[in-house]
């Protein structure tokens, strides 16, 4: 702005007119320089929205590597003229198809006995229960009473 304000001042005459046409010509390099770099600054701003848009629905869609799908997946990917993503719902089908292992597929949970709660195998000894708290005794009451009263007997 400050360039075309300088180009003004310097084509303005001892009268405070401007002649059109040579104002025109030494306007027409600058304007054209300025609708380029608009120009790139627009497309920058196309792709960044794709690419958001993606990454929102990958986010939204459980994705783990939300950086490596997008890597994989900007080219399976459709959009409108405006920026916006075509066909969202088959596209994440098909990527978690593709790439089923960087989807979360809700809580896993782990299978298997919780410290504590498992039969380590062997029946309870003498020396194991002289070492159990109250409340172990309490409940290995409540869980075998024979069990109890047998160790209980021995000790």
């Amino acid at each position: 702005m400050e360039d075309f304000l300088a180009l003004i001042n310097e084509l303005t005459g001892d009268d405070g007119k401007i002649d059109a046409a040579v104002l025109t010509q030494r306007i027409s390099e600058p304007v054209a320089r300025l609708q380029e770099q608009t120009a790139q600054a627009d497309a920058l701003r196309l792709q960044e929205k794709k690419r958001f848009a993606l990454m929102e629905l990958l986010v939204r869609s459980g994705a783990n590597d939300v950086d490596y799908l997008l890597f994989k997946l900007t080219d399976l990917a459709r959009f409108d003229a405006d920026g916006n993503l075509l066909e969202p719902d088959a596209l994440i089908a098909d990527a978690k198809e593709r790439f089923p292992d960087f989807f979360s597929s809700g809580r896993r949970r782990l299978s298997g006995v919780r410290p504590g709660e498992g039969d380590s195998g062997s029946s309870l000894g003498i020396e194991e229960f002289g070492r159990m708290s109250f409340r172990e005794r309490l409940k290995l009451f409540e869980d075998d009473p024979d069990l109890y009263r047998s160790l209980k007997a021995a000790e």
